[in-house]
């Protein structure tokens, strides 16, 4: 079977299960689901691809959008405005 097509046969059941495991316990917050969605998406790419020697664009803007979501959740534990 071709890398590629293991790759996304993979990630879509790694995303189903997110997304029922989720959805199972209740969660509402669109911020979790992107985040573990991002965060699947490094894994995946990590274990098929594990010398990443370029950087796309998408993942610098997955890589940004995770961080302002987790910086977002730590503010609000800390209680601070933002």
């Amino acid at each position: 079977m071709n890398r590629r097509y293991l790759f996304l046969a993979l990630y879509s059941l790694a995303a189903f299960i997110i997304a029922s495991s989720l959805i199972f316990l209740g969660e509402r917050r669109l911020d979790v689901y992107l985040s573990l969605y991002i965060l699947n998406y490094f894994i995946m790419v990590s274990i098929f691809d594990p010398k990443i020697k370029y950087r796309s664009f998408l993942n610098v803007v997955l890589f940004i959008i995770f961080i302002l979501i987790v910086v977002f959740r730590v503010a609000e534990i800390l209680g601070w405005k933002i």
